[in-house]
């Protein structure tokens, strides 16, 4: 009789003690863990800790904005609910102020590229580029008043061989001096290494050059030649969505890549 009493005492207690460990395991995953990261404090789920790290694509355009190209690019990003990052030049902007609109209406980042895309001006001096420089964003706050980004393309990229390197150099310190945050780029669509580059190699360009990359800032350019740029873009987009890219712009960069984007040298790239 004593050991039947022990027993049912004994299957008692495991099961109590099984469902105390349930009961645990349960609050457990639903309970959030408090860490703090580069970007403050957040809270993420106790599964979250062995999530792979999430891949990220900027797609970046510079040299528009185009009439009838650059509507065919925002057509497409519109159609896929994406968002890209435009580098204009101010006197495109002002003879396109209705792409302009209708970028900003769909919620585009707009930054400035230059107003005169006249290399040989531009880079002559630091004086001459923060002019040009500076009346490219003008446009920008005319167009729209609430501007205030502070990310910027050079072009050519800001490793150029075009200006000297002490001009160059000069022209970065006072970008950074006014607060930008100057954008390069580690993925090229080749769409500007020829007069017309067939979107198969456009395509190809972007897709090879994305193999293992979990952060990838692609450049195009959406200029009204650059139609093959457009033809190709479908594919590059459903190539990225495939592979479980999320679609960003620098408007929505963390802390956390714009620290790996030093890193790779893609922002705020140093003289070499």
């Amino acid at each position: 009789m004593k050991n039947k009493r022990d027993k049912g005492c004994f299957i008692i207690l495991i099961t109590i003690l099984m469902m105390s460990i349930s009961a645990l395991n349960a609050s457990a995953a639903v309970m959030p863990l408090c860490i703090k990261d580069d970007e403050g404090r957040i809270h993420i789920n106790k599964s979250d800790l062995h999530k792979q790290e999430d891949k990220v694509v900027f797609l970046t355009f510079d040299d528009g904005p185009s009439h009838l190209n650059t509507e065919r690019i925002l057509n497409l990003l519109v159609k896929n609910e994406i968002k890209a990052s435009f580098f204009i030049i101010g006197k495109n902007a002002e003879n396109n102020k209705t792409v302009m609109k209708k970028m900003m209406d769909n919620n585009m980042a707009i930054y400035p590229h230059c107003y005169e895309h006249d290399y040989s001006k531009i880079y002559r001096s630091r004086e001459n580029y923060i002019k040009d420089f500076e009346k490219c964003v003008n446009v920008i706050r005319d167009i729209s008043p609430s501007y205030n980004a502070r990310f910027m393309r050079m072009p050519g990229g800001s490793d150029n061989t075009i200006s000297k390197r002490g001009v160059l150099s000069s022209i970065k310190s006072s970008i950074s001096d006014k607060g930008y945050t100057i954008v390069d780029w580690n993925i090229d669509s080749r769409d500007t290494f020829a007069q017309k580059v067939s979107s198969e190699v456009i395509k190809r360009s972007v897709i090879k050059g994305s193999d293992g990359i979990s952060i990838a800032v692609v450049l195009f350019h959406d200029a009204e030649a650059k139609i093959t740029t457009a033809e190709a873009l479908q594919d590059i987009i459903d190539y990225y969505k495939e592979n479980n890219y999320k679609f960003k712009t620098f408007n929505e960069i963390t802390l956390k890549e714009k620290s790996k984007m030093i890193e790779m040298r893609i922002i705020n790239k140093a003289a070499v």
